[in-house]
């Protein structure tokens, strides 16, 4: 591979990542949901994003059932906490948990506080009273591009 695109494509998907841990709360979601829309289109990245998602998990499996109760307005599902038994695990949560959030651009906003509340609380063990709270810890703690194994 020629390595100018190597270097832009690096280039680009850390100005991405950036774009996304900076950006303001209320655009959090729309952010992660540009970002996993040029992950999965991209020409070099596609197949990593491919094999990540096909790799099911029980950490997946929790963060489905976050987005379904929290969207039926069930409120606060208990499920335990994140646990991965190896890197690809962990980089394959990553990348379900940015398109979890991403998925939430077309929520209400109303419904974002139990989202990112019972989100955060699974990746840290720790409990959030607001959404920003939890946005902020999954942007420090798993929305990264070493994250996403590169």
């Amino acid at each position: 591979m020629d390595p100018q695109v190597v270097q832009r494509t690096r280039y680009v998907l850390h100005a991405r990542f950036r774009r996304v841990q900076k950006c303001p709360p209320a655009l959090f979601p729309s952010a992660c949901a540009q970002l996993v829309t040029w992950l999965e289109n991209h020409p070099v990245l596609f197949s990593l994003v491919r094999r990540l998602e096909s790799q099911s998990t029980e950490s997946q499996k929790c963060i489905e059932k976050i987005l379904s109760d929290s969207t039926a307005g069930q409120g606060y599902p208990q499920l335990g906490f994140y646990t991965a038994d190896s890197t690809d695990d962990h980089a394959a949560l990553c990348f379900h948990v940015l398109r979890a959030v991403a998925r939430t651009a077309a929520m209400p906003s109303t419904a974002w506080d139990i989202v990112f509340s019972c989100l955060g609380e699974f990746l840290t063990s720790e409990g959030y009273e607001s959404a920003n709270e939890a946005i902020r810890s999954i942007r420090g703690w798993r929305i990264r591009p070493d994250g996403l194994k590169l």
